[in-house]
């Protein structure tokens, strides 16, 4: 474990690409204030404010893009409270194999992959709303703070954004995801037609990774008795 003397670097601070990256874009964002505890969360995390990485954990809160669409996890604060180490000890335990970064209102999940998801470590991979698979986004970390201030994210999520979205977007806390009834991974689940509410986003991601587990289960029953 590095100490937090060795992992801020005022030479080529990472926070001044961020910034730079985020006014090229053509979408709003909300850099929320730093947590008083951002440099205990930066020891979680390990990283050197160097990168963008820790930059974003160092120097922010957190950063809110597109009107509250789109999170991504930093230090904490009080608008947000969860931050990227002590999220992913929540989700993930002390698993690293992927690492969650940011997610949206839908209850999609965005990790870097640290080896469980491919071949491609260090890549993005999205854990979409509307199913069970990650995806490759072939890109880094560095480029998906870039790529979201963009209209790519407009394109990315193309019509399953809400007529209303600007307004149930902006109406949540960024601690929640919307949760869909019925689910959006089912037929008769869409964006505009299902009735859906705010819920932690902990819950929406534990929901769906229970479902895996229960589909898994019933894969390895199904085999056993067809033997």
């Amino acid at each position: 474990m590095k100490p937090l003397a060795e992992l801020i670097n005022t030479d080529e601070p990472g926070i001044e690409l961020v910034r730079a990256w985020l006014a090229e874009g053509s979408l709003d964002y909300k850099i929320l204030p730093a947590s008083a505890d951002s440099g205990s969360r930066l020891e979680e995390t390990q990283v050197s404010t160097r990168s963008p990485m820790g930059a974003i954990v160092y120097e922010t809160g957190g950063i809110v893009v597109d009107g509250g669409w789109l999170r991504i996890l930093g230090s904490g604060c009080e608008h947000m409270e969860r931050s990227l180490p002590r999220w992913n000890r929540d989700v993930l335990g002390e698993d690293r194999s992927a690492y969650l970064v940011a997610d949206d209102v839908l209850g999609g999940f965005f990790a870097i992959n640290g080896g469980a998801l491919g071949e491609d470590l260090g890549s993005l991979y999205y854990f979409p709303y509307d199913d069970f698979s990650w995806q490759a986004l072939d890109i880094n970390y560095s480029q998906f703070i870039a790529w979201c201030v963009t209209d790519s994210l407009h394109k990315f999520y193309g019509e399953d954004r809400f007529s209303d979205w600007n307004d149930r977007a902006s109406s949540i806390s960024p601690d929640q995801c919307f949760s869909f009834y019925p689910f959006l991974w089912t037929e008769e689940g869409s964006v505009e037609g299902s009735h859906c509410k705010p819920v932690p986003a902990l819950e929406t991601f534990r929901i769906k990774v229970d479902l895996i587990n229960q589909q898994g289960e019933q894969g390895s029953a199904h085999q056993s008795t067809t033997r």
